[in-house]
């Protein structure tokens, strides 16, 4: 049955209700009513977005999916999980500002393991300069 193999997904990712209604953007108490079978016939484009987020596929919710090897669900720690959570519920404004220091970091940290010198013109490209990226840390 597609619930059981939906409360397994739920199961194998280690996520509580609460943190995959705030990751995947799905109301928790419509998420409480599917995976305790009250909804008997929830929206599809709701499972698709939950089953995707959990790493999976509709195709996975069927008992004959074990033919084939699942996608599995993407594992994230802890901590990445709490990011993507905090990250949800920042403002648009101050969510652009983590992306741009994401991005930030991403290539200093591929520039100084590389033995090379930070590149000031790429940061400035993607509207953060080191001093920006300095003030966002300390708030």
């Amino acid at each position: 049955m597609w619930l059981d193999e939906l409360r397994a997904m739920k199961e194998a990712s280690g996520l509580t209700t609460r943190d995959i209604s705030i990751a995947a953007k799905i109301p928790e108490p419509t998420l409480e009513k599917i995976f305790s079978g009250a909804t008997k016939d929830p929206k599809l484009t709701t499972i698709q977005q939950l089953v995707h987020f959990l790493g999976y596929t509709l195709d996975d919710l069927t008992p004959n999916h074990k033919e084939k090897a699942p996608a599995g669900p993407l594992e994230l720690e802890k901590e990445e999980t709490q990011l993507i959570i905090d990250y949800r519920l920042s403002s648009p404004e101050d969510q652009a500002a983590l992306r741009r220091l994401a991005g930030y970091a991403a290539r200093a940290t591929l520039t100084f393991s590389s033995g090379g010198s930070t590149d000031r013109g790429s940061t400035r490209r993607y509207g953060l300069r080191l001093e920006d990226s300095q003030a966002i840390a300390e708030k």
